[in-house]
């Protein structure tokens, strides 16, 4: 056993390459402190691993780190071993990226490490210990969505580098990092099917992007990190190595064959007509009386999909501002739930209000319907519900047609890029706004439609229910 008896903290260890680190550190005879986000998913990897301690945390909250070094400490008895897993993986163009975004990206995967590291030196330092950094050889650039991601990673990269020197030499505490390549986990399995390709894309690469007829599995990381937790590593600190099947660097592929349609379906965003023609399920179900609880938290979204699974229903239409679905990490977690009872998630039903005469705040709103397209793309839902805004009494009609107009245009691009249509309902009256919907009269309604134009992203959702509310016939 190679790491008997030694005590590791591994973050985001309850599901993937954190977990496969996890489970073969207790193999080699550690003892581990289990932490992810998801209590049900911390309890379940605790129980298959002899019961190890656990904590859920967000390690996007600056306080966080400290307290969870402090519980390792504790439970554990000491410390000896750190292994920095936990991150977010970005997708943003350059153009379409928000400062929120990026502090949140950063937060994860660089402050959140070094903080961490620091708060478990003196420990650390008593026992020679060891932190292994959990990179990606997107590091090295990446792809054009990954900014904030790959820049994140380089980021990690330097702080390894700088603290393999300081902390070995001034603290005996040894820094390193491994860059895996492309690797089979449950959340980039689900993000490829998110992007349109079939629950079996992975066994259909070319082998530009797989030599080996498949791409890494988790497990394989983790006998990887076994080696730098070792005590025989000796004194090797400040290194950066890549897990991947081909040079990380420098390498060049053969440009032959590139009219192939199979070299570019690792594409992370779906081809165009992915969601174009893409049908609505026949009969799905929206929270309307359970909406106020959902977003307040006092109801769980999962025990909203349990019940609806036991409805005559194809899908389940989904809001926003439900507190369960404010992270970007719990997208695909809840795509694959809703899967599992074999519930589709159509449509994700979104009330931005361009209407307003500010417009600084129109832009927020625009922004925030950019943030909503984004996920609805990430629960895999082909069309994200736009509004004009409310019926605000001093908004003159032709005004209104053209705000909304030049709002829901300004939205178009983003939706095309992430393969979202835009759907325009003549909808009676979000349950938090004021007014009533400005575009709820059919008159408006149609020119708005017409305002907008002709885009392959947009459609048109009309509701005679709204038609007979307004007082017309439809």
């Amino acid at each position: 056993m190679r790491l008997k008896d030694k005590r590791i903290l591994v973050t985001g260890s309850t599901t993937g390459i954190g977990k496969a680190i996890a489970q073969r550190f207790v193999e080699e005879g550690a003892r581990v402190m289990i932490h992810g986000l998801e209590e049900d998913l911390a309890r379940e990897t605790s129980a298959e691993l002899d019961d190890a301690p656990w904590q859920v945390s967000d390690l996007s909250d600056p306080d966080v780190p400290s307290r969870l070094i402090e519980a390792s400490i504790r439970e554990l008895g000491g410390l000896d071993g750190l292994v920095n897993n936990a991150g977010v993986v970005t997708r943003r163009q350059p153009a379409e990226m928000s400062l929120e975004t990026w502090d949140w990206t950063y937060a994860i995967n660089v402050r959140a490490p070094f903080l961490l590291i620091q708060a478990a030196l003196e420990e650390l330092s008593r026992n020679k210990g060891r932190v292994l950094n959990i990179g990606s050889v997107n590091a090295h650039g990446g792809e054009s969505y990954f900014a904030a991601y790959a820049s994140s990673k380089g980021a990690l990269m330097a702080l390894t580098r700088n603290l393999g020197d300081t902390l070995h030499r001034d603290y005996g505490v040894v820094v390193n990092q491994i860059n895996p390549g492309w690797v089979l986990t449950e959340n980039e399995s689900a993000r490829k099917q998110e992007d349109g390709l079939d629950p079996d894309w992975h066994t259909k690469l070319p082998p530009v992007y797989a030599p080996a007829g498949r791409i890494l599995m988790s497990a394989e990381i983790a006998a990887g990190a076994v080696y730098w937790l070792d005590d025989a590593t000796g004194p090797v600190s400040g290194c950066v190595v890549e897990l991947e099947q081909y040079p990380a660097h420098g390498r060049n592929p053969d440009k032959v064959g590139l009219e192939d349609p199979s070299l570019t379906r690792t594409r992370h965003l779906p081809p165009p007509s992915f969601h174009r023609n893409r049908k609505m399920p026949k009969l799905a179900t929206f929270p309307k009386a359970e909406l106020e609880a959902l977003v307040d938290g006092s109801m769980r979204l999962s025990d909203y999909l349990e019940f609806a699974s036991e409805l005559d229903v194809d899908g389940v239409e989904l809001y926003p501002l439900i507190v369960d679905l404010e992270g970007p990490e719990t997208w695909s977690r809840y795509q694959q739930a809703c899967g599992d009872m074999g519930l589709e998630i159509p449509m994700l039903c979104c009330s931005p209000d361009f209407t307003h005469p500010d417009p600084a705040f129109r832009q927020q709103e625009i922004e925030k319907e950019k943030r909503w397209i984004e996920m609805a793309h990430g629960l895999g839902a082909g069309f994200c519900r736009v509004l004009s805004g409310q019926r605000r009494p001093e908004i003159a009609r032709q005004e209104g047609i053209d705000l909304a107009a030049d709002s829901i245009r300004a939205c178009l691009p983003f939706a095309e890029e992430h393969g979202v249509t835009l759907i325009l309902e003549n909808h009676y009256k979000d349950g938090f706004w004021e007014y009533p919907e400005f575009a709820q009269p059919m008159d408006i309604f149609c020119d708005l439609v017409e305002a907008v134009g002709d885009h392959p992203r947009f459609g048109v959702n009309y509701d005679p229910s709204n038609t007979l509310l307004a007082g017309e016939d439809p």
